[in-house]
């Protein structure tokens, strides 16, 4: 028998693997504070973890150093943008809603995170839903998944505002 020692829990009983329970607990605070903050019902839940532990990661902790930085050897050289925020972003020339010709070639769009490859790898590309598709969707906390469904853009070009703005949190409220 090659098998690693470690200690077990007790089925169903949370207090036993405190570790797991605790990053649970986190990431259930993360994934609330950002739908709430951002105006998204909870179908949007796995977006708003993925960005509340980017945020984590990403941020200098006590030390000045992230976990990022930790990892990987060099700060995140990427925007730290609060999740469902407004921003200004580049669509891709593939993008479902492009822009045209003699239109501006940035359009307001919905920060919703960071494309990350295997590995954690980060390209410099973020995950961007133009407002418009936000327009007479069902954003009440338990709508219907069908009900308020955006297509996600990726870019490489965002534009963060100096004044954060939620735009989607006036229609959930």
């Amino acid at each position: 028998d090659k098998a690693i020692p470690h200690e077990c829990s007790v089925p169903g009983v949370p207090a036993t693997n405190a570790i797991a329970e605790s990053i649970v607990k986190k990431s259930k605070r993360g994934i609330r504070s950002n739908l709430e903050q951002a105006g998204h019902p909870r179908k949007y839940w796995h977006l708003a973890g993925q960005c509340h532990w980017m945020g984590r990661n990403i941020a200098e902790g006590s030390d000045g150093k992230s976990a990022w930085e930790e990892r990987f050897g060099d700060p995140f050289d990427g925007l730290h943008v609060p999740y469902g925020m407004l921003v200004d972003y580049r669509p891709s020339p593939i993008s479902q809603s492009p822009t045209q010709s003699l239109d501006q070639t940035m359009k307001p769009g919905i920060f919703l995170g960071y494309v990350l490859q295997p590995g954690h790898k980060w390209n410099g590309e973020y995950k961007v839903a133009d407002v418009k598709e936000f327009i007479g969707r069902d954003l009440r906390r338990d709508a219907p998944a069908r009900a308020c469904n955006v297509r996600i853009d990726t870019t490489r070009t965002i534009r963060v505002p100096d004044q954060y703005e939620f735009p989607c949190r006036t229609i959930y409220e």
